[in-house]
């Protein structure tokens, strides 16, 4: 993708000690939903997840985790690493607002990690993730991830519903058992064939007895992909 003075935006939504002196950890929550966020020169990273309904408390988060910033561009036809550098943060209790500030010098960019909970009402948490060209050269960007979550849990199931395309397959929702090594990638772009057919750009990981769980999503008609992981030597996923 290419940014001519301009920017790209990712709004993701999830529901459900390490470095941080740019930025002290903050927590924001929903009615049901509760998050510990901190961020270093290196990233955002994710402290905690957790479920706070009374009824179905429970952590999600396994291990602290950072989302990796874009490493490098390419800009008139040269590729460039890229130093991020923490430059402000602002948080809103009140609002649930948070958002954090970094800066690459060359290409001169700006990236803005901004954190939405919707205060004492249910739903999800979100993250809209903006990079701007605030130089006068495009500058090109490979794909880079917008959320990343060490999760943990036993007895899982993954969900996730396939767009109709053309013509709906006879299955529509699917439903797999996480066993260790269990691996996905749902892939989702601006227009679905018949077969196969893309994802809807979401998923829940849901226990099978009907306990819990959590989703996460990317509110996006662009070329977009969710990927889960099982370790197998660790009771986590990615």
């Amino acid at each position: 993708m290419q940014l001519r003075n301009g920017f790209i935006a990712l709004l993701v939504f999830a529901c459900f000690a390490t470095e941080a002196t740019a930025l002290d950890a903050q927590t924001l929550s929903t009615a049901d939903t509760s998050i510990d966020i901190s961020a270093t020169q290196r990233g955002v990273i994710i402290q905690s997840m957790k479920v706070t309904d009374p009824e179905k408390a429970q952590g999600i988060t396994s291990t602290p985790t950072t989302i990796p910033f874009i490493a490098w561009a390419k800009q008139v036809g040269q590729r460039k690493a890229l130093h991020w550098r923490f430059v402000a943060k602002s948080f809103d209790p009140k609002k649930g607002e948070l958002e954090a500030v970094f800066a690459s010098d060359d290409p001169a960019m700006e990236l803005r990690s901004r954190w939405v909970a919707a205060v004492g009402e249910s739903g999800p948490i979100e993250h809209f993730l903006t990079i701007a060209n605030r130089g006068k050269e495009a500058v090109e960007l490979p794909w880079g991830p917008s959320l990343v979550v060490g999760a943990k849990g036993k007895n899982l199931e993954q969900w996730w519903v396939e767009k109709g395309g053309g013509s709906p397959s006879p299955i529509g929702r699917h439903i797999e058992a996480i066993e260790p090594g269990f691996s996905s990638k749902l892939l989702s772009t601006s227009y679905s064939n018949d077969n196969p057919h893309d994802a809807i750009p979401w998923m829940a990981v849901q226990s099978r007895d009907g306990s819990g769980g959590w989703y996460a999503g990317i509110e996006s008609s662009a070329r977009v992909v969710i990927h889960l992981d099982a370790h197998i030597h660790a009771p986590a996923l990615d």
